[in-house]
């Protein structure tokens, strides 16, 4: 069966019938009225032609901002009647759309509410009253709820930002040691160019005892006349000896230089990395911090404003 939006004679609540009913029984003042039908289509009674374009655009149209309009029209038209402020009163509060009003929207829909009041007799002000406090009431309860899920929030935020500051500590702890490594493989290539000029003078020495003392080799055998092949050979090998050596040192000096500026370079890439994340930190924290204040003005905002 289909449902009917109708409007309470009495009070000018909003209410819902079943098609063809004949008396609605209103849930606010707890009036009963008639429900006549024309063409399928339910009267409501006498009512001044504005009152009648409103509860069309209330009820069939949905379209509150409109039927706001011609109550607030019909209010001027008759400043005694309270359906026009109630009209007000009922579209404004269907015109928020499930959020919470501000604090001079719901100044504005008390002016209503109370005006209503004024106009109405005590049967009437019954329904207009109970629909106020149910509104009323649930508002207040979404302020609750809303201030609730933003300590929430802010306290999830901190929490966030707690976890990124550890992470912060932490880059930093490893940053000071890639530092220190650092620092200890430069010094380790700044002494290897100390260490290659005195190993050039210590070799030069060497070289000059090595050639001293082949040469009185040489001038023993040639005075012993004991100067043969065996004697060339064994002075041929410790030559290739001392090449051998020379050469070999220079190799493995050049090898382990190379690795110390790899592991040098790959220490700074890991650092550049390291402040790369610690500005990553940085930014959010500042952004968390930026949501915090927000979020905190709004929670302070919805406090001070109480709806009664």
């Amino acid at each position: 069966m289909r449902i009917i939006p109708v409007i309470c004679t009495n009070c000018a609540a909003p209410l819902t019938v079943s098609e063809n009913t004949q008396i609605c029984n209103c849930q606010y003042c707890g009036s009963s009225f008639y429900i006549e039908y024309e063409n399928t289509a339910p009267v409501y009674g006498k009512n001044a032609q504005m009152i009648r374009n409103a509860e069309i655009a209330f009820n069939k149209l949905k379209d509150y901002r409109m039927a706001f309009k011609y109550y607030k029209e019909a209010s001027y038209e008759k400043a005694d009647d309270f359906r026009g402020y109630a009209g007000m009163l009922y579209s404004r509060m269907e015109m928020l759309g499930g959020e919470l009003p501000s604090a001079d929207e719901f100044k504005e829909m008390k002016n209503y509410y109370e005006s209503a009041l004024t106009f109405a007799d005590p049967n009437q002000a019954r329904g207009i009253n109970e629909f106020w406090f149910v509104n009323v009431n649930r508002l207040e309860s979404m302020r609750q709820n809303r201030i609730y899920n933003i300590e929430n929030e802010i306290a999830g935020i901190k929490r966030e930002n707690a976890n990124i500051n550890n992470s912060y500590h932490c880059l930093e702890k490893d940053r000071n040691t890639l530092y220190e490594r650092a620092k200890s493989i430069r010094n380790q290539l700044n002494n290897r160019y100390v260490n290659r000029y005195n190993g050039r003078k210590l070799f030069k020495r060497l070289f000059f005892v090595y050639l001293l003392l082949i040469g009185k080799f040489i001038y023993n055998k040639i005075s012993d006349e004991a100067f043969d092949s065996g004697t060339v050979l064994c002075i041929g090998v410790s030559a290739a000896l001392v090449a051998a050596i020379y050469v070999g040192s220079g190799v493995i000096k050049k090898v382990c230089h190379k690795s110390r500026i790899n592991r040098l370079n790959s220490i700074e890439r890991s650092i550049n990395n390291i402040y790369v994340n610690m500005s990553s930190c940085s930014d959010t924290t500042s952004n968390n911090d930026r949501r915090i204040a927000a979020l905190d003005s709004n929670r302070v905002q919805l406090a001070r404003q109480v709806y009664y």
